[in-house]
């Protein structure tokens, strides 16, 4: 399966008969009564081909609109799941299963990197004001170790989606192993053209995940559609503090950062009352000093693993990431209200 969907979305930007995003999204109905009452465009029909192969009529103008915005980017689906496809080993094995910033207090917090992203984790959480048994959504979950976290620390239900195959199977089985797969559930899907129907969700994150959105309006515009009235959706990412900032995107397959005043306004434009904004210092001036200390005590494993000049490469990177200090980057976590 994982080898199928990751055919798909190299396929979609290739040939305009590609199957992208009907079998990408395609899933079997669900029990519940709000799933099936979407429209097609929403919830794909398998075996079902429109006039030009096995897209159906309302997924082709889907398609083109993100293949335009796609090539405006010069970065692809295919390429953002295979960055991740990629990452996902080194993450689990090494890093927990977080690909995310972590909060700690000062220099002399000894809190362990996973503990330091569980407490980063709540902070953007605790903006919702997440009730248990709500249905939340996690917009780009990773290897789902933050959902199953909030599942286990709020008892809310958790749909997280990923763009990447690999990710999505190994956040599935890391929820079946801790027996909370009634309530984290996990599948391959696009934020920018969601599987579900209209006011679904009680509540969404997005942490870390929408500096790969290559529409950000039209990710957002998702994200309103599938929250019920007045659902909140938390989100999270690194921010530039002015727009004298030097930050630059840390991926090619990455938007360029924003300020937080640019961010409010994409929200808005999108019809949501941003609610509230936290600018911490904190989360991204601690986090390099342990990312990097940690991947330090690691690194023989890594070279015996991935070869030198990979493990070179990857500490390179992490150093670029976080150089620039808090003066040029900040961590926003904005709450944001559908009314």
């Amino acid at each position: 399966m994982v080898d199928e969907y990751r055919e798909l979305l190299r396929a979609s930007l290739k040939s305009p008969d590609s199957a992208l995003p009907c079998r990408l999204l395609a899933r079997p109905q669900r029990s519940s009564p709000t799933y099936g009452s979407s429209s097609p465009t929403h919830i794909a029909q398998p075996g079902r081909r429109g006039r030009q192969g096995a897209r159906c009529d309302c997924c082709n103008q889907t398609y083109r609109q993100m293949e335009n915005s796609v090539r405006e980017l010069n970065w692809t689906l295919a390429e953002v799941a295979e960055l991740y496809d990629g990452a996902s080993q080194l993450a689990e094995k090494y890093f927990y299963g977080y690909e995310r910033l972590g909060y700690w207090y000062d220099d002399s917090d000894d809190a362990s990197l996973e503990e330091g992203a569980k407490r980063l984790t709540r902070k953007v959480v605790d903006t919702l004001g997440l009730r248990g048994g709500e249905n939340l959504l996690d917009a780009g979950c990773g290897l789902g170790a933050a959902a199953i976290h909030i599942v286990g620390e709020y008892g809310a239900q958790v749909t997280g989606v990923t763009i990447s195959p690999v990710e999505a199977e190994k956040a599935q089985t890391r929820a079946s192993e801790l027996g909370v797969s009634d309530q984290a559930r996990f599948e391959v899907a696009d934020y920018h053209a969601l599987p579900f129907p209209e006011n679904h969700f009680d509540a969404a994150v997005a942490i870390e995940s929408l500096f790969h959105a290559f529409d950000l309006e039209k990710a957002l515009l998702e994200l309103h559609r599938v929250l019920r009235p007045g659902g909140c959706v938390a989100v999270a990412e690194m921010a530039k503090t002015s727009d004298a900032s030097q930050a630059k995107k840390a991926f090619p397959q990455a938007r360029e950062p924003m300020t937080t005043e640019s961010w409010i306004k994409e929200f808005e434009s999108a019809g949501f009352v941003v609610e509230e904004r936290i600018q911490s210092r904190r989360a991204y001036a601690n986090t390099g000093k342990r990312h990097i200390d940690h991947y330090d005590k690691v690194s023989h494993l890594l070279v015996e693993e991935y070869g030198e000049e990979m493990t070179v490469a990857i500490r390179q990177g992490m150093q670029e990431a976080f150089q620039l200090g808090p003066d040029h980057l900040t961590y926003m976590i904005l709450c944001a209200r559908k009314q």
